[in-house]
């Protein structure tokens, strides 16, 4: 049985909050995709699959305040373990056995993966000169104002706190390539073997139940598979859950959602009832996500679900009759589901 998903608050409070602005592109870390389900076992007693994509959801959310330097933007807002958890749809007291605090805490999960560490500093400003090609993202921090010896009254709204520091936008990242170690500047002056999303992508499934964290999670994994394969990522249903690390209930409804929202294309290919022996090979669904300006708006009514045909191997011996297989040998050939 899936959690009860917990909506905090509407797209326009999480604009408020978050401070968006129409360009922040958010750039993913593409080795966050094996990490993951290399460390959180979703099958284990107390685990569930918005643990996995929680995780996933709490980097991206982490990357975004850090690098578009939202500390000290909003008076009555800090960024605490428990408001991040709302921003993630999770509940504040969400502790123990059962809860998230083992990925975020520190030596926690995420912390050993080397994607955060708990830090006091934290920036305010950020300045990009456009005019070198050469330019890096310069940032103000909360050190450099204290250290001015500026009147307390100037930094009244600006707090001694721990926040997270985003370890791959900043720091040097280890990519692994054909078994061979690559090294690479952080994403902040290397977007190389990374993925884009925005907020607004973040915001659109926080505000919906059947997206969430595991909906982004998906939205963003197809992303970057589809990316890496040419455009559409071919894989078979069942072999989702060792891909994403997620249970294949809650992969199923999210794949459906994504779809019925206009977020995802998916082929839907035709199975065939007892195909199989030699000359039959299975086609996997191919998957593609869609951009944001594609997505069914507010008050729009989702997509229609389509499906795959289910049809017997007579009747598929039959259709293949009826066309020329030379000509036809990417519709009638091999093809089935998976």
């Amino acid at each position: 049985m899936e959690e009860r998903m917990p909506i905090y608050y509407t797209k326009e409070e999480y604009q408020k909050i978050l401070a968006t602005s129409e360009k922040e592109p958010v750039f993913m870390p593409n080795e966050i995709f094996d990490d993951l389900p290399r460390a959180i076992n979703v099958n284990r007693k107390g685990k569930s699959s918005k643990h996995i994509a929680y995780a996933f959801s709490y980097v991206f959310l982490v990357i975004y305040l850090y690098r578009y330097t939202k500390f000290g933007t909003h008076a009555d807002y800090e960024f605490t373990e428990e408001e991040l958890k709302k921003l993630l749809t999770v509940s504040p007291t969400s502790k123990g056995k059962d809860g998230v605090t083992y990925i975020t805490k520190k030596k926690g999960i995420l912390e050993q993966l080397g994607y955060i560490k708990k830090v006091t500093d934290y920036p305010l400003e950020w300045t990009y000169d456009e005019i070198y090609t050469d330019s890096y993202v310069e940032f103000l921090y909360f050190s450099d104002i204290k250290g001015d010896g500026l009147p307390s009254s100037m930094i009244s709204n600006l707090k001694n706190r721990k926040i997270n520091y985003p370890v791959k936008l900043l720091d040097e990242r280890i990519i692994e390539i054909d078994e061979e170690e690559l090294e690479c500047p952080g994403i902040l002056h290397d977007i190389n073997y990374t993925t884009e999303t925005s907020i607004d992508i973040f915001i659109y499934c926080m505000t919906r139940k059947e997206l969430g964290v595991e909906g982004f999670y998906l939205y963003c994994l197809i992303k970057f598979k589809s990316a890496f394969y040419g455009g559409r990522w071919n894989c078979a249903q069942s072999d989702f859950p060792a891909r994403t690390g997620m249970k294949i209930d809650v992969i199923k409804t999210r794949l459906k959602a994504l779809e019925r929202y206009g977020m995802l294309n998916n082929s839907h290919e035709d199975f065939i009832i007892g195909l199989d022996g030699p000359g039959y090979e299975r086609i996997a669904n191919s998957y593609c996500t869609t951009n944001f300006s594609d997505f069914v708006k507010d008050g729009e009514a989702k997509r229609p679900y389509s499906r795959g045909r289910v049809l017997t191997k007579k009747a598929h011996e039959k259709l293949k009759e009826m066309f020329n297989e030379d000509d036809n040998e990417g519709l009638w050939g091999t093809k089935g589901a998976a």
